[in-house]
């Protein structure tokens, strides 16, 4: 089995200090934080979704006989 070289090591801090981070985020802590954004994200977006399917819903009970024509007509009936 070989030895590990002093540039070895080298290349092995550099690649640590990379990813844990040498006094300032490294990539580790940043892909945490994306995965957190991103969770954030999707939970506002389906929010937003369901509350405007939901008034779509609303406003086409509510126009009644409106709501009947226009879906007439958009059915082809």
């Amino acid at each position: 089995m070989a030895e590990f070289t002093d540039d070895d090591r080298k290349i092995l801090i550099q690649i640590r200090q990379i990813l844990v981070g040498n006094g300032s985020k490294g990539l580790c802590e940043r892909f945490d934080n994306c995965q957190e954004e991103e969770r954030d994200f999707h939970k506002d977006y389906y929010t937003f979704k369901r509350n405007t399917l939901i008034f779509m819903a609303v406003a086409v009970t509510g126009t009644g006989g409106l709501g009947y024509g226009i879906a007439r007509l958009l059915l082809g009936g």
